[in-house]
């Protein structure tokens, strides 16, 4: 019989959902490179490239801020939907 997994997210246990999935899914959330994958990966390239237009003067502050906030959601998010080893 197969043993179910439960997460206590809000108090109320719930089965965890690490199994299924399509292949485009999966494929966001694959080790890419040190265990970081394409949307971690993402993130950090986007807020390279908020603070590179930035330091060179290309993009006004408003639009670096936008481009590093949303490389942190980015980061957050696929350490989020991550599937643990």
């Amino acid at each position: 019989m197969r043993e179910l997994r439960y997460s206590y997210i809000g108090g109320l246990p719930a089965p965890a959902k690490r199994d299924g999935g399509s292949a485009g899914q999966r494929m966001f959330t694959k080790a890419v490179l040190y265990g970081m994958n394409l949307l971690t990966l993402a993130g950090f390239i986007l807020m390279g490239v908020g603070l590179t237009l930035n330091r060179q003067g290309k993009v006004k502050a408003p639009v670096a801020f936008a481009l590093m906030g949303a490389g942190t959601i980015l980061v957050f998010f696929g350490l989020y939907v991550a599937t643990p080893p």
